[in-house]
């Protein structure tokens, strides 16, 4: 048990720390970002860049959880890269949202192999 503790607080065996899981909070934020995102998509109502504003007061009413779950949600979805975000510069200014792609998270491996052409694997026996 106190070996656990042990590296419960400082990291593991590697140095890395735990991986935190999505709290059901989480989840339904980035699903109604992802909804809203659709809904805006469909009418041609995105940014040039494909960003999207959403109040924080509209999702507390929407998801009824508080200001400061919605911000931890939020901290949670852009550090997995799900999300990207620029708070409002007032108070009660909207979020500017950016879904990102699961594509998009892949391209820097996909420039690597522009070059390279796969050829199908033969076995022979």
């Amino acid at each position: 048990m106190a070996f656990f503790a042990f590296w419960w607080c400082f990291g593991g065996v590697f140095g890395e720390r735990p991986v935190r899981r999505m709290t059901p909070a989480t989840r339904l934020l980035r699903d109604r970002l992802v909804g809203k995102y659709l809904y805006f998509s469909k009418r041609n109502k995105l940014a040039d860049d494909g960003s999207f504003y959403c109040a924080d007061k509209y999702l507390m009413e929407q998801l009824g959880i508080s200001n400061s779950t919605i911000q931890r949600a939020r901290s949670y979805l852009k550090e997995a890269g799900e999300i990207d975000y620029v708070i409002g510069k007032h108070k009660g200014a909207a979020t500017r949202y950016w879904i990102i792609s699961k594509g998009s998270k892949m391209e820097p491996f996909g420039e690597d192999l522009k070059g390279i052409k796969m050829r199908p694997l033969i076995i022979r026996s």
